[in-house]
């Protein structure tokens, strides 16, 4: 027994926040099922939910010209962050006769689902609004696994193995490299578990002394001569001291964080010239390139 007659639905699909492998996989596979279901009217939301208040720029989704997006890397949708008021959006998917709405995105996304969900109860308006976790981070308890994690993993690898041939081909060398992980560090975990290179790996998790790190890549370089150094990019919030009183915020109402990569890079050279030892530190970001590629063959069956 269905809810709504298939039929008579118009469905909507946006995506909110940061770019993760499989966006455009799961955009794909709500349209090819809900076609299934029979619905005929499928919009996609350009935009986010800045997007919502301005119908005009809704893309008209069909099977036909989504087959291929799961080629794609990011959103055919166009992520942002921020939103007008839930009063504006609603009225906005009521004027458009929107009785389903998929929400793909983090949790300041899904909190605005939740705040949509109550507005609509308010004026009576029977809309299914269905909300898709989009982490990047793999950090929400009740899921075994977010969509994304294991090609960020995968591409995560090869920015720590290119970080050990630097540092391994190169006289006096630390290869330095930032992953994502904004409170929890499964992406830097389980990509220097995968490639065994890393010296040392720092989480938000953990309560990291500045000191001790600094000490142990004094005595990698005189033992060894290299080192590979993997930090999560929430380090910045348990690192860095003064990143704490920090108000500043993203669109999406988080936190921003201090750059732990650079600051952390400046830490070590700045040691090695204290002691008089020639170094040079090979610094490797791969945020953006690991958010814009495509899903693997693991996150494509997932999504």
């Amino acid at each position: 027994m269905l809810h709504f007659n298939p039929k008579d639905v118009v469905a909507t699909i946006v995506t909110c926040g940061g770019l993760c492998p499989g966006l455009n996989a799961v955009i794909r596979e709500l349209v090819m099922m809900l076609s299934m279901y029979g619905v005929r009217k499928i919009y996609g939301i350009r935009g986010g939910y800045k997007g919502v208040i301005h119908p005009e720029s809704w893309m008209e989704l069909h099977p036909n010209n989504v087959q291929d997006i799961h080629n794609m890397g990011g959103t055919i949708l166009v992520s942002d962050r921020g939103n007008p008021t839930e009063e504006e959006q609603v009225q906005y998917l009521m004027e458009m006769g929107v009785r389903a709405h998929f929400i793909i995105g983090g949790d300041g996304t899904h909190k605005g689902a939740y705040d949509m969900t109550q507005k609509m109860k308010e004026k009576s308006w029977n809309c299914s609004v269905v909300g898709i976790p989009k982490t990047i981070d793999n950090d929400i308890p009740m899921l075994d696994c977010t969509f994304g994690f294991d090609t960020a993993c995968m591409e995560a690898e090869r920015a720590i193995k290119a970080a050990y041939v630097e540092a391994t081909c190169n006289a006096n060398c630390i290869g330095l490299v930032k992953l994502m992980g904004r409170h929890s560090g499964f992406i830097a975990l389980n990509a220097c578990l995968a490639a065994r290179h890393a010296d040392i790996v720092l989480l938000p998790e953990m309560q990291i002394s500045l000191e001790k790190v600094l000490a142990h890549c004094l005595q990698l370089m005189q033992t060894k001569g290299h080192c590979v150094v993997v930090v999560a990019e929430g380090c910045g919030d348990t690192l860095l001291k003064h990143s704490s009183e920090s108000q500043e915020m993203d669109g999406g109402g988080h936190k921003k964080l201090a750059d732990v990569g650079p600051w952390l890079r400046d830490k070590i050279l700045e040691r090695f010239k204290q002691v008089k030892l020639p170094l040079t530190v090979k610094y490797i970001d791969p945020t953006y390139m690991i958010r814009a590629i495509k899903s693997n063959a693991n996150d494509s069956v997932y999504c």
